[in-house]
């Protein structure tokens, strides 16, 4: 468990394909919707961290890539703020 947006997209949309197919009930998916929607508002205020401090500091929920190193505009871009060529 990486416990990343990476992970949570995927848990989501097996929660979906669930529920299309009968094998998750609606009680459990609505719990899964309502967990989603605290981590994904935890997401936003992450975002506005990036923001005000410039991305200093990063993190770790929201990553661009495994293989790439992390630096602070990189964060920014991944929150879609700062400029886009400091990316390496």
């Amino acid at each position: 468990m990486e416990n990343n947006i990476e992970e949570l997209r995927g848990i989501l949309f097996e929660a979906i394909r669930g529920v299309k197919e009968g094998t998750l009930d609606l009680e459990k998916a609505k719990v899964i919707e309502g967990l989603s929607q605290t981590i994904i508002n935890s997401a936003k205020v992450e975002v506005d961290y990036l923001r005000v401090t410039e991305g200093v500091g990063g993190t770790s929920f929201m990553v661009e890539g495994r293989d790439k190193e992390q630096t602070p505009n990189s964060y920014l871009h991944v929150a879609g703020v700062g400029k886009k060529h400091a990316i390496r």
